[in-house]
C-alpha cells in the first residue's frame, strides 16, 4: 500500500521504512519549541493517522479528525502507523480509539 509520512518541518517521505518513522515520531515529543508539534502518515485510502505531542494519536479523513487515542508512546503509534502503512485497516479500527466531538473535544 502506498503511504507517506510528513515530519515536524513539513518534509514529506515516501514510504519510510519503520526505524525512520520512529525517528519521526520520537522527534515529536523532543522539538519542545516546534510551532505545529504533530507529524502524519498519510496512506493511499485517505486515511490520515497524526501523531502530536502529549501523545495523542488523531484518526483523520477527508480533513477531519474522527477519532483519538490518548497516552500513546512513540513506539505504539508506530505500531499504528506501521499497521495503516501495511493496509490493515480493520486491525487500526480494533483499536481502543475514543470518538471526536464536532467541537473538537475528546469525549
Amino acid at each position: 500500500m502506498e503511504f507517506f509520512t510528513t515530519d515536524l518541518d513539513g518534509v514529506t517521505r515516501m514510504e519510510p521504512g519503520a526505524v525512520d518513522r520512529l525517528d519521526i515520531l520520537t522527534s515529536v515529543e523532543e522539538a519542545v519549541e516546534a510551532d505545529y508539534p504533530e507529524v502524519y502518515l498519510t496512506s493511499g485510502k485517505g486515511i490520515v493517522l497524526g501523531y502530536r505531542r502529549g501523545g495523542i494519536l488523531l484518526w483523520e479523513e477527508e480533513g477531519q479528525v474522527l477519532r483519538t487515542l490518548g497516552g500513546i508512546s512513540p513506539a505504539k503509534a508506530a505500531e499504528a502507523w506501521t499497521l495503516l502503512a501495511g493496509g490493515e485497516v480493520e486491525a487500526l479500527q480494533a483499536l481502543p480509539w475514543k470518538p471526536w466531538r464536532a467541537t473538537g473535544e475528546r469525549s
